[in-house]
């Protein structure tokens, strides 16, 4: 393909673009998604109070964002493996990352004394997490989660934040059990009794319109889910301000 072609079909898709809040907007509500399948299924381990996500999470995004991890090769040196794998999008097979990761080196004494099998597929599950986490680790930080995927932290070493906003929530107190803590937007990491009654009200009727919309179905029960701890916040405020929850304006 010649040079000046490849510029046009790269200006054409830059054309093709949706607006940056739209961009936000869907990876925002993926995000919510993703988190509750994370948390339903226990897709995460705790390390110092920090939620590291298991390839299995990094997969799940990677299939919401419409891509699927794909082994490339795995080589084997001295009983050290190492794996390569590509992030593969599902619609037209176009790759969009590569990343490659170790597993049985002497600086890995866990799994050093493992048979070959389990490091090698340790080693493929390592590089499937880091492809998935150099494409879409802001998608991850949306949902809360660290952005370091669990098999890549170092058995038994401590655990250092990389979502800013995780860290700078954990230096605060912590909110009361089943209180709704936000995981996306500027309040992520903040308790929902905490944010400002305009930008809940703004919330609440974002995901009106989102329900009503007929290309978002599949958000349907998410939306609507946040539709109620939203409109039980508000319910909550007016009743302690003595007032009914309708009298509240929108």
């Amino acid at each position: 393909m010649s040079e000046a072609l490849e510029r046009v079909e790269l200006r054409e898709v830059a054309l093709d673009r949706p607006h940056p809040r739209q961009i936000i907007e869907q990876a925002t509500e993926e995000a919510n998604v993703l988190a509750e399948v994370i948390e339903g299924q226990k897709l995460y381990s705790m390390i110092q109070g920090k939620k590291f996500v298991k390839c299995e999470g990094w997969v799940t995004l990677a299939t919401l964002r419409g891509c699927l991890p794909r082994e490339v090769e795995v080589k084997e040196l001295e009983g050290r493996y190492i794996a390569q794998v590509e992030l593969v999008r599902m619609s037209d097979g176009m790759i969009l990352t590569r990343a490659s990761a170790e597993c049985g080196g002497p600086e890995d004494p866990v799994w050093t004394s493992r048979p070959p099998n389990a490091r090698r597929s340790m080693a493929l599950t390592r590089a499937t997490g880091k492809a998935c986490r150099i494409a879409f680790s802001w998608v991850m930080a949306l949902s809360g989660f660290e952005v370091t995927p669990l098999e890549e932290m170092p058995e038994g070493m401590p655990a250092q934040s990389e979502n800013a906003a995780v860290r700078a929530a954990a230096t605060s107190e912590a909110p009361p059990p089943g209180e709704y803590v936000f995981t996306f937007g500027k309040h992520r990491g903040t308790s929902i009794k905490s944010v400002d009654i305009d930008y809940l009200k703004w919330l609440l009727e974002r995901y009106e319109v989102d329900i009503k919309d007929p290309s978002k179905t599949s958000y349907i029960s998410a939306n609507k889910s946040m539709m109620g701890t939203i409109s039980g916040e508000i319910a909550r405020r007016a009743k302690n301000a003595d007032v009914a929850p309708e009298e509240i304006q929108f």
